[in-house]
């Protein structure tokens, strides 16, 4: 230290200044390159972030502007006036005479043209309660439960049943399920109950099926690697479907946050980050699941 010492101050004063420099701006420039290199990593993440935010919102509208269109349809079935004098029928035996009753006396000719323009609507179908044979209409070869009777045994029946007349939202796939005896392509179906308020009363059944491919196909757009995925739930917060890499575990987690009660979630679990949002107070929620790793290395 004495020999330093000596050695600084037999220096000359130019060179003192230099080394003076050096040992105060040199570690200053290294902090300020910490600083620096922390603030990018911030900004980057938060770009990140946002840049996912709007990738989902994105979404969530285009899915919306589908799922508003099948509810418009099973609205506009249970409110026409003339499918609820069909299921308010008092005397079914005398209208089930007629094999082209449902032609006849409502507008299934205007809902098929109304299906056939949509293109990605594949069945629509009305069950009354009061004994009229229902409406069902498939236009990709897929068969229908055939009687209420049996429709009435099923949980989606149960679990619409209880809502009064609100929309629930049901995947179902290929072959046999609650809805169908044989469906030929995989479909998100949206069922509604006629409810008579006046009368307290159920008067029939409606489920608009959907063909999941054009739901699958904006999914995918916006699932960028093998390890990420979409999840999608019903306004209640009901799980729907999901799309890409989302383990049951994950699906469980978010359904556990209440999601009815909120806009937005974002959380983590199991090294996944979870956005979730929806377009509108009626809409999906919309929810992308990432890997924590993938938010590091865009950072």
């Amino acid at each position: 230290m004495k020999k330093m010492r000596a050695a600084i101050e037999d220096m000359s004063i130019r060179k003192k200044i230099i080394l003076y420099a050096y040992i105060g701006v040199v570690p200053l420039l290294f902090v300020i390159c910490i600083m620096v290199t922390i603030y990018r990593y911030v900004t980057s993440c938060e770009s990140y972030v946002q840049l996912q935010k709007d990738g989902i919102s994105s979404l969530a509208s285009s899915l919306e502007i589908i799922q508003k269109e099948a509810e418009t349809l099973s609205l506009n079935m249970a409110v026409s006036q003339d499918i609820q004098n069909i299921l308010k029928c008092q005397t079914p035996e005398i209208l089930n005479q007629d094999v082209k009753m449902w032609v006849n006396n409502a507008p299934v000719q205007m809902l098929e043209e109304n299906i056939a323009l949509k293109g990605y609507v594949k069945t629509i179908s009305v069950y009354p309660e009061n004994g009229i044979v229902p409406y069902l209409k498939c236009i990709d070869s897929t068969s229908y439960i055939p009687t209420m009777e049996q429709l009435r045994g099923t949980s989606i029946y149960q679990e619409t049943a209880a809502l009064c007349g609100e929309g629930v939202w049901r995947k179902e796939g290929k072959g046999t399920g609650e809805i169908y005896y044989a469906n030929r392509s995989e479909k998100l179906i949206l069922c509604r109950e006629v409810y008579d308020f006046l009368e307290q009363k159920p008067l029939g059944f409606i489920t608009v099926g959907i063909q999941e491919e054009k739901i699958r196909s904006l999914c995918d757009a916006e699932i960028k690697n093998e390890e990420e995925g979409i999840i999608l739930y019903d306004r209640r917060g009901m799980y729907i479907a999901s799309y890409g890499e989302v383990s049951d575990q994950t699906r469980q987690y978010i359904q556990q946050k209440n999601l009815e009660s909120r806009d937005t979630f974002q959380g983590e679990f199991e090294g996944k980050e979870i956005y979730i949002t929806k377009a509108s107070v009626h809409g999906w929620y919309v929810g992308k699941i990432l890997p924590e790793k993938e938010m590091s290395e865009k950072g």
